[in-house]
């Protein structure tokens, strides 16, 4: 949020700003609001104009498989 202030000095237009949260950080695994206020009243004391998405990780396996190739006799299906 301090970079994007920064920043902010020297830019004409808004920049919009995302936040993450891990929220296996945090007691219970869950983001305290107390914490996104305080982030999101920070962004506004420094001058930050938007703070666009407020990202949170789900803990969703984001792992992906390799599919065979089923491309017998030289053409591929779609």
């Amino acid at each position: 949020i301090k970079l994007v202030a920064i920043m902010q000095k020297f830019v004409d237009q808004s920049i919009s700003a995302n936040t993450n949260y891990d929220p296996v950080r945090y007691e219970g695994g869950r983001v305290p609001m107390k914490i996104l206020l305080k982030d999101l009243l920070n962004a506004y004391k420094l001058g930050v104009k938007t703070l666009y998405y407020h990202n949170t990780r789900d803990g969703a396996n984001d792992a992906q498989a390799d599919m065979e190739d089923d491309c017998a006799g030289g053409a591929c299906k779609i």
